[in-house]
């Protein structure tokens, strides 16, 4: 009886269970169609954004390729080779010049390459040479020697363009391979023709897309006519079904693949990304295996537990203690599970704190990766990552925070520590990402674009923790606040702008807080340091006023042909040029502060006239400091530091600052100069001089090692120890005991 029983129960909850389980089993497979539905949406959206982030790519290098050419239009030894066609030596002695600035201009976009046709002239010019069309081709030639015939290849250079792309081999020294040629003819006087052909090699398209593997694959399609496709790292053939289809449409499918297109910037260029649809439903297929594994391995696994816990008598509770680490059997069950769970919640909020640390320093590092420009794929991911409303705008703010002389770690470490709490409570009210970069600090603020004096706020906070860090530790902080940006792919730029800032701050010394919107120039447009500055510079260092005087005002009748802005950059680099030679000789910071002076007006000035008026003061200053007084000799300057040495080497506080600071000139020339003159660094020199003064005491016996540390100057025992072992090979005791003895 009891038995039938058992078997009753046994029965029960196997029929219990299988109608519990069948409920989740029948809801699966009833929504399994609509599963594959929303499995479909995730990977075209997914490939959308894979054919988005080519596009922005690519573009980026057709872009890159219509600057070069704007870089050309505007170049002055262009519009000379373009004038002077008449005269022959003339412009084969222009065009050299004019070959060095693209290969200069190419230096710094390793991936374009550039050919100019003159086709009345019949002449060639690129990075690598010019010449007769002919010469030319053979030299190339010479080198590829699968490049088509002249006759085809002359074709190609003397056809007229219209601002086109188009894909043709040979068109880049580099490489022989397929390129993407940004193609345009200029008329001059006569109605003659030049063809301006820029490239960029498929390669750098391939870099781009590389994720595009196995049966997939990228094309690019020029007029509807010209198909590149790319498919894992390689050219390959189009897809036939794809070329015979000519679609149009964003999304398409076709016999074997789904499509995606996309336009480019570029009038007559458009993406397409075929993804193949065995490899498309694969992900479907895992799914449904995954599903039917998961229901079988249920079922049994149900199955088992019943049967343990009919086997257990029904005594859940002593099983699930053993399972968190132990059962008394004398003690209330209810008490000691609420004992584990108490120990759980301990370890769950340890874990819990673990990983929002982990957290916070992920996220420095991928912000901080995202301002370098190494995070591209960070934008994809910015709603997940913090949110950014669409009536907030971002601002970086960076700190830059001198190392220590003597490279006390710890020191350096309560510093930044200290700026960073003084700044966070200043701008506690705000909301902002740290970011620790080397001596460098980052804020990465959140700002609602109706705060129209957050900048203005946030600078004075800034004055006032300079101000304070400085009173306080002695330590001269520079800070740059960037422009607001609304896009968080433009933090990059911010970061450039910043850096900048910095480089201009030790340039031109002091400390304080730079908005870098007064460094805006279009640095794109023409090389920052001009043919002119360097003539300046070199009448500064001549003494030369008359020529000084010159190159002014060839440099100002040459720029009425240049744009506005290009032609402020080019009057800002001249003033950094003057400045830099200024520094060199006058440390004074009043006369410093009064030559900087000279940048608001240079910025602020209405027309030409006005700015070429200002910038000749500014030289005119310049040169008065440089050449109107006399400055102490090499010789001199070397003598005044051994003697200032010698007298003062028991102080402790003995750098090249104080030394320099004496003098009136700057550390960085003084040291750069006694470098020069003895091939010794200055401050070899004083550990020189103070380890020599104390073997002399060592030496009578008298003094203990601290006290001679404290008599030639060392401001510890323990670097005074590592200095004389460095220099002496052994330890100040040692070679105490080695003088004893002798």
């Amino acid at each position: 009886m009891l038995r039938g029983k058992k078997k009753s129960v046994i029965v029960g909850w196997l029929c219990s269970y299988l109608i519990i389980l069948l409920i989740p089993i029948i809801s699966v497979f009833t929504n399994y169609y609509y599963n594959v539905k929303v499995i479909k949406k995730e990977i075209i959206r997914v490939n959308e954004q894979i054919i988005d982030n080519f596009k922005n790519s690519i573009d980026e290098l057709l872009e890159d390729q219509k600057a070069f050419f704007s870089y050309i239009y505007t170049n002055d030894t262009f519009f000379r080779l373009m004038s002077d066609q008449r005269n022959v030596a003339q412009f084969y002695y222009d065009a050299s010049h004019f070959r060095s600035s693209l290969e200069d201009y190419c230096v710094y976009n390793e991936g374009l390459s550039c050919i100019l046709y003159f086709v009345d002239k019949d002449y060639v010019i690129n990075t690598s040479g010019a010449n007769k069309s002919e010469y030319f081709y053979q030299s190339i030639r010479f080198y590829n020697p699968d490049m088509q015939d002249y006759d085809v290849w002359r074709e190609l250079m003397t056809a007229e363009y219209n601002n086109e792309f188009l894909a043709a081999p040979f068109m880049h020294h580099q490489t022989t391979e397929e390129c993407v040629v940004y193609a345009d003819s200029l008329k001059y006087y006569d109605d003659n023709r030049i063809n301006i052909f820029i490239s960029v090699p498929v390669k750098e398209i391939i870099d781009r897309t590389e994720s595009v593997q196995g049966d997939s694959q990228f094309l690019i399609t020029i007029e509807k006519k010209d198909v590149l496709a790319i498919s894992d790292n390689k050219i390959v053939e189009p897809v036939a079904e794809f070329s015979e289809a000519g679609v149009s449409e964003a999304f398409f499918e076709l016999e074997e693949h789904l499509g995606l297109r996309r336009d480019a910037k570029e009038k007559g260029i458009s993406y397409c990304l075929l993804i193949s649809k065995k490899e498309f439903w694969k992900e479907a297929r895992h799914v449904r295996n995954v599903l039917g594994i998961s229901i079988s391995i249920t079922m049994l696994i149900g199955f088992v537990l019943v049967f343990l816990l009919i086997r257990r008598n029904f005594q859940p509770l002593s099983g699930l203690l053993n399972k968190m680490g132990g059962w008394e059997q004398d003690g209330n069950e209810f008490i000691q599970i609420e004992e584990r769970y108490d120990e759980l919640i301990t370890k769950n909020q340890f874990m819990h704190d673990r990983i929002l640390d982990q957290e916070k320093i992920v996220k420095k590092n991928a912000l901080l990766r995202l301002m370098k420009g190494r995070a591209v794929e960070l934008i994809e991911q910015e709603k997940n990552f913090f949110s950014l409303g669409e009536d907030e705008e971002i601002g970086l703010v960076g700190i830059e925070i001198p190392f220590s002389d003597v490279q006390l770690i710890r020191h350096d470490e309560l510093l930044h520590f200290m700026v960073d709490n003084i700044f966070s409570e200043l701008m506690k009210e705000e909301r902002f990402y740290q970011m620790d970069d080397g001596q460098y600090l980052f804020y990465l603020f959140i700002i609602p674009r109706s705060k129209e004096r957050w900048k203005r706020e946030c600078m004075e906070k800034l004055d006032f923790l300079c101000d304070f860090i400085e009173e306080k530790c002695g330590v001269v902080l520079v800070a740059a606040v960037s422009k607001l940006e609304q896009e968080l792919q433009k933090v990059r730029f911010q970061y450039q702008d910043v850096m900048e800032a910095f480089e201009f701050k030790s340039t031109i010394g002091g400390n304080g807080v730079i908005d870098t919107e007064i460094f805006n120039f279009d640095s794109d447009a023409v090389s920052i340091r001009s043919s002119a500055g360097e003539l300046i510079e070199m009448a500064l260092a001549k003494g030369d006023l008359c020529k000084l005087m010159e190159v002014v005002n060839q440099f100002f009748e040459h720029s009425k042909r240049v744009p506005l802005q290009i032609f402020r950059m080019q009057v800002m680099d001249i003033f950094q040029i003057a400045a830099r030679n200024f520094f060199d000789v006058e440390e004074g910071e009043d006369r410093r502060m009064y030559l900087l002076g000279y940048l608001k007006p240079l910025l602020n000035a209405s027309d030409r006239a006005e700015t070429q008026k200002t910038l000749e003061e500014v030289l005119n200053y310049v040169y008065g400091t440089m050449h109107g007084q006399e400055q102490v000799g090499n010789k001199g300057i070397v003598a005044y530091i051994r003697e200032y040495v010698e007298t003062h080497y028991t102080d402790s506080t003995l750098n090249i600052s104080t030394i320099a600071n004496s003098m009136g000139k700057n550390p960085k020339y003084i040291a750069r100069v006694f470098k020069n003159e003895t091939q010794e660094g200055i401050l070899d020199y004083i550990n020189d001089i103070r380890i020599n003064k104390a073997v002399v005491l060592l030496s009578t016996g008298k003094y203990s090692v601290e006290e001679i540390s404290e008599k030639v100057g060392y401001a510890t025992v323990k670097t005074f120890r590592r200095t004389f072992l460095k220099m002496k090979g052994v330890t100040p005791g040692k070679f105490e005991a080695q003088d004893i003895s002798r």
